[in-house]
C-alpha cells in the first residue's frame, strides 16, 4: 500500500481478498535484521506450465534481491527456464526487474482472463473525490478557455462535469441541457477510468462512432495509460 498510494486505481487488497486467491499457494515474506517486513512474494503454478511470480511488493532493493534470489532457487527446483511476472509492467518491483537487464517480453492478459469484475462503488463520491484531476486534466488541454456541461449517463448513475470559468464541479444531476452528453455502460467507462481504453477502442468494441467533441472530452478526461491492474483484477 506504501509504495502504489500515489498510483491511479491503486488497488487496496483485504485479508480475505488473499484468503480466497492465494490458497495454497506458496507465499514468501522478507525481513531485515530488526523483523520488520520489508517486501512479500505470492508464486502461483497451479493452472500454468510455467513458474509464475503472481503478485509481489518490495520496500526497498534489498528485498527485491532477496525475493529474486529466492526465485532462482525456486526456478532451479521446479526444472523451469523462464519466470513469467504477472505484474503492471511500471509497478516497484518491475522497476527494479528493469535493472537487471533481464531478456524481457511483455504479454498483456485479454480482458476477462482473470474471472474477476472491476467496477465502481460509490459512483459519485469517487469522482468528487478525484474532482482536482479532471480539472487539472481540462486546464492542461485546449478546453481550458471553454465553458461546458458534460453528461455521462451510465447504469448507474449519471455524472455530470460543469466546467464554468475555469472551474470544475461534478455531480449526478443538471437543471440545464448539458452541451454534450455520452451514454456508457458502468463497466465500459470503467475501462476509460483505468485507461485501459481510449475512444478508438470502445468506438471498434461497441461499433459507435462517437461525436468529434465528445470524443476530445472522454480522451481529455481519461488519457489512456497504463492500467494497474493484474491478471485477477481484469474487468
Amino acid at each position: 500500500n506504501e509504495n502504489f498510494q500515489y498510483i491511479d486505481c491503486s488497488v487496496v487488497r483485504t485479508s480475505n481478498y488473499y484468503y480466497r486467491e492465494h490458497l495454497d499457494k506458496e507465499t514468501i515474506l522478507v525481513f531485515d535484521e530488526k523483523d520488520r517486513c520489508r517486501g512479500y512474494g505470492i508464486f502461483w503454478d497451479t493452472y500454468e506450465q510455467g513458474f509464475i511470480l503472481k503478485e509481489a511488493g518490495v520496500r526497498d532493493y534489498e528485498a527485491f534481491k532477496a525475493i529474486i534470489s529466492y526465485c532462482y532457487r525456486r526456478l532451479q527446483e521446479t526444472n523451469h527456464k523462464v519466470m513469467i511476472v504477472q505484474m503492471p509492467p511500471q509497478s516497484p518491483f518491475i522497476e527494479y526487474l528493469k535493472d537487471l537487464h533481464y531478456n524481457i517480453e511483455w504479454a498483456f492478459p485479454r480482458e476477462k482472463e482473470g474471472g474477476k469484475m472491476g467496477r465502481f462503488i460509490k459512483f459519485l463520491p469517487l469522482f468528487e473525490q478525484l474532482q482536482d484531476y479532471f480539472e487539472e486534466r481540462i486546464q492542461c488541454s485546449s478546453w481550458q478557455d471553454k465553458d461546458f456541461s458534460f453528461l455521462l449517463e451510465t447504469d448507474l448513475g449519471n455524472i455530470v462535469f460543469h466546467y464554468r470559468n475555469s472551474q470544475l464541479n461534478i455531480s449526478d444531476s443538471s437543471d440545464e441541457r448539458p452541451d454534450y452528453s455520452l451514454s456508457i455502460r458502468a463497466d465500459f467507462l470503467f475501462r476509460f477510468f483505468t485507461g485501459y481504453w481510449n475512444v478508438r477502442r470502445y468506438e471498434a468494441r461497441t461499433n459507435t462512432t462517437l461525436e468529434t467533441e465528445v470524443a476530445h472530452l472522454m480522451q481529455t478526461l481519461f488519457p489512456e495509460k497504463v492500467s494497474f491492474f493484474s491478471a485477477v483484477d481484469y474487468f
